[in-house]
């Protein structure tokens, strides 16, 4: 049933054109010669049908791919909880014993507040990828927003990453907290090149004004440290 489906789905052109063919030799007195540009119409509708099927297929699945990235980065990089976060290292260095420990405790405090704007982001940006879904019409246009949405969100979490590794090159750091950082460098640096393949498959069936290489890596961290 679903292979006579997917037939008549893909392939009504062929078979309108066959259905055609017989009429016109059995129940009509046209000539053959009709049937060419007839035939020739319907072939082209069918392939732009063709055409927009696969635009709108490729699409969903840039969706898909795109809620899949939005969601391993909250629960991996966003939570608190999660030893990949490099606002669970601000955290845990703002608690960390030193002769900066009041400052750092302030900057910390400060980047959790930052936190809560990025977790109302990516769930506006969830809401919206659902929207896209739903409202077909527009969704090139709305999907093409939302991955320059989601690079915007990541540049804010990137700068928080570019603060931790300066504070922490500028002074000293516990020595667990230099290996849990290097060990958030090679899980984000993992998903910012999965998120650079992605747009750039994006980009074939997208406008996207932005380009994978504006997605910086992390750098490691390799300083004097104590503990």
């Amino acid at each position: 049933m679903e292979t006579l489906k997917y037939a008549l789905v893909r392939q009504w052109g062929l078979i309108l054109l066959a259905i055609l063919s017989v009429v016109i030799s059995l129940a009509t007195k046209l000539p053959t010669w009709v049937l060419a540009p007839v035939s020739v119409i319907i072939i082209l509708v069918n392939e732009v049908m063709n055409a927009r099927r696969s635009h709108h297929q490729k699409t969903l699945q840039m969706v898909s791919r795109l809620e899949e990235l939005a969601q391993d980065f909250q629960r991996r990089f966003i939570r608190t909880d999660s030893a990949y976060s490099i606002l669970y290292l601000i955290r845990e260095l703002g608690n960390a014993k030193s002769e900066k420990q009041e400052r750092l405790k302030d900057w910390a405090n400060g980047c959790m507040l930052g936190r809560n704007s990025l977790e109302d982001e990516l769930r506006s940006l969830t809401e919206n990828l659902n929207l896209i879904v739903r409202h077909g019409a527009r969704q090139t246009k709305e999907l093409t927003k939302r991955f320059e949405e989601f690079q915007d969100i990541n540049n804010s979490y990137y700068q928080f990453v570019e603060a931790f590794h300066k504070r922490a090159k500028t002074g000293h750091i516990p020595s667990n907290l230099e290996n849990n950082y290097n060990e958030f460098v090679t899980e984000y640096n993992a998903f910012v090149q999965s998120l650079r393949d992605t747009m750039n498959e994006a980009r074939k069936v997208l406008h996207l004004s932005i380009g994978p290489k504006s997605i910086d890596f992390a750098k490691e961290l390799r300083i004097a440290r104590w503990g």
